[in-house]
């Protein structure tokens, strides 16, 4: 095959990269609207970390992956919680992440004591490589699953370390590269803790493809090295100080005691079923909840198979070190998720992101080698080529999509994992959560049912299902089933609260308000027990008990309006003389009807009962007056009624004793 003239290689270049943008496109357009799912909901739907931008401290603390955390506020700062903003960038960032491999693998063949055959077709085979890794199914966890986000923008850093510190060894001015690569090796370290292989990753390239030695290799880019090591120390630095701080870090779902022996001898069947759907995607799975392995045969059969692998790649190193470059890369790069390092869930799809790399391409140039022995021509090597890529990269964009589908709603995702495993009671739990949100009780109630089945001391399933028996009517099963998740975890705030919450609609006060004790002595700063405590004491009367309650909710949470309101108006109401206190009352008012923007009946009602109180008589006729328009407006008869009361009592400068607020709340 003839040398390409550099002078027309950039047009096919720019049309091969337009095209990986079309099929990328192409795979991932049916995924936009996929709802917030799982892992989603506690780092993106109900996460405070990331609801302001500024100040940035706030986004990023507390966080060992603070870049991830970055990129998710800017998303919110810009369409809130619209899930097309969300998926739209993980898309882009396959997108880029897929480009540059093609730039990497493109530039890696060009280089000096690759094979000629290779070098002439450099384009071509990156292409390949590029195109069947973008639309390749078991991406989709890494891409449709938003929080995910972490593992393809970590890939994104990854690759582009690799490509800039290539491109800085071949350039006659490397320092702008260098300087590139460290940052993008930092910043990986910032979004997901594989980052930390990178630098060694780079190294064993460097020595394959770059220098004659290892020695070579660290006095040419020995800068590259020391930044990425202090990145490396950087990170486990943050990781041990976040793990000190709190004892029950976790990084996954909520399996404990897991031991690195357990872990350790369950991978080398997580390994292998990887590396089968790495070749046949056929079933995707989001949540294995994989058994730890006990059958002597998968673990030292398996276990030896797999260390073979390993130790084999480690030998090629000497006499066919390319080849043997992809081996150890695969196995480098799925070292922290996939060795002795306990991690809570022992498979998940998305660790194959970057790892699926050395596999496909090792595949290509296999298929690239077999088909330029079997053809003559260029042509004819090259117009096969291509063509079963194509027909590979169309079979795995129409599974891609398909896969896609799963993420559509929770409903059809959980009911996929539970269909693929049955054991996991945790999909069962999240199945029995998304039937329940479209109000779908008796299948949620099933679905809850199977998963305590499956484990009878799983304390969010009884507390799940203890709702799902108050909301039918069901009290007895309903209490039943709270004590159950009470006495399995004893620290379950929600329970708690949700247990209180019941006995109190049962009018039993009393111990509705123990069940509010020891939530708050869980969590004190839990603002929804103090709020539903705050009513319970007004259910007795106990108006400096309600007081102090919405006090510490307002406290914790100072743009609560409902809570707000609520302490004004005992501030400006309560029977209790110790209570009251105008000025206060007529403050909190004005803070709840401000950030109602005038135009609520009940904080305007609120607010002329405070200015009674301390006295501005004409203040609380002129507000009465405009709550009573507020009501005439919603045609409430009753709320009318209610109003033109109160405002007969200012108009007879008389003040309110009520403590119970009669109106709609703010």
């Amino acid at each position: 095959m003839s040398t390409p003239d550099p002078s027309q290689s950039s047009r096919p270049t720019i049309v091969l990269a337009m095209i990986l943008t079309l099929a990328a496109s192409l795979a991932y357009s049916n995924c936009l609207n996929a709802p917030f799912i799982f892992d989603d909901i506690s780092s993106i739907e109900t996460s405070p970390a990331i609801r302001s931008l500024w100040p940035l401290s706030q986004v990023v603390a507390n966080s060992n992956r603070p870049i991830l955390n970055l990129t998710l506020a800017v998303n919110y700062a810009v369409g809130g919680l619209d899930v097309r903003g969300y998926h739209l960038l993980n898309v882009v960032v396959h997108l880029l992440a897929g480009l540059t491999l093609f730039a990497l693998v493109r530039q890696t063949l060009r280089l000096r004591g690759i094979a000629s055959r290779f070098q002439e077709s450099a384009d071509l085979i990156a292409f390949s490589v590029s195109l069947i890794w973008l639309v390749h199914p078991l991406q989709t966890q890494a891409v449709t699953y938003i929080v995910q986000r972490g593992e393809s923008l970590m890939g994104l850093f990854f690759l582009l370390f690799l490509y800039c510190t290539v491109r800085g060894a071949l350039s006659p001015k490397p320092n702008g590269w260098y300087l590139s690569a460290v940052w993008c090796c930092w910043l990986g370290m910032g979004t997901k803790e594989v980052m930390i292989v990178a630098p060694l990753v780079m190294l064993v390239y460097d020595r394959t493809f770059l220098s004659d030695s290892w020695k070579t290799a660290f006095q040419q880019r020995w800068p590259v090295y020391l930044m990425g090591a202090l990145a490396q120390v950087a990170l486990l630095v943050l990781i041990s100080a976040l793990l000190a701080e709190q004892a029950d870090a976790s990084a996954g779902f909520d399996v404990r005691g897991l031991t690195a022996w357990e872990y350790l001898r369950s991978q080398p069947a997580v390994i292998l079923h990887y590396l089968r759907l790495a070749i046949w995607p056929d079933k995707l799975c989001l949540d294995y909840m994989w058994p730890v392995a006990s059958n002597p045969l998968e673990i030292y059969g398996l276990g030896l198979l797999i260390l073979s692998l390993f130790v084999g790649s480690l030998v090629l190193l000497r006499w066919w070190p390319r080849i043997a470059f992809t081996g150890i890369t695969f196995f480098l790069v799925l070292a922290p998720t996939s060795s002795f390092m306990p991690i809570l869930d022992l498979a998940v799809e998305h660790r194959m992101y970057l790892p699926l790399i050395p596999v496909i391409a090792l595949v290509v140039l296999a298929l690239f080698t077999l088909i330029s022995r079997v053809l003559k021509t260029e042509s004819q090597q090259r117009s096969a080529m291509l063509a079963i890529v194509l027909i590979v990269a169309t079979g795995l964009t129409v599974r891609t999509r398909h896969r896609n589908e799963d993420y559509a709603s929770r409903v059809s995702m959980w009911s996929d994992v539970v269909t693929q495993t049955p054991h996991n009671y945790r999909g069962h739990f999240c199945l029995g959560l998304a039937l329940q949100e479209q109000n779908r009780l008796e299948e949620a109630a099933t679905a809850l049912q199977r998963s305590i089945e499956l484990n009878p001391g799983y304390a969010k399933g009884h507390q799940s299902l203890a709702m799902i028996k108050a909301a039918q009517g069901d009290t007895a099963q309903a209490i039943s089933h709270y004590q159950h998740a009470i006495r399995f975890s004893t620290g379950f705030v929600l329970a708690y609260r949700n247990y209180g919450n019941l006995l109190a609609r049962q009018n039993d006060y009393k111990l509705a308000l123990e069940q509010y004790a020891r939530a708050i002595e869980i969590e004190p700063a839990d603002v929804a027990t103090y709020r539903v405590a705050g009513h319970t004491w007004l259910k007795l009367g106990r108006y400096r008990e309600a007081a102090d309650a919405f006090q510490s909710a307002v406290t914790l949470q100072p743009d609560s309006v409902p809570d707000i309101a609520w302490l004004a108006w005992l501030r400006a109401t309560a029977p209790d003389e110790s209570v009251r206190d105008g000025a206060a009352a007529v403050q909190l008012a004005r803070q709840a009807v401000q950030a109602t923007g005038y135009k609520d009946m009940a904080a305007l009602n609120i607010l002329a009962a405070a200015y009674a109180e301390s006295g501005q008589f004409g203040e609380a006729i002129a507000t009465g007056r405009r709550a009573l328009g507020q009501a005439r407006a919603l045609r409430d008869e009753h709320l009318i009624a209610k109003t033109e009361e109160q405002l007969n009592e200012f108009l007879e400068h008389r003040t309110l004793r009520q403590g119970q607020f009669d109106f709609i709340e703010p």
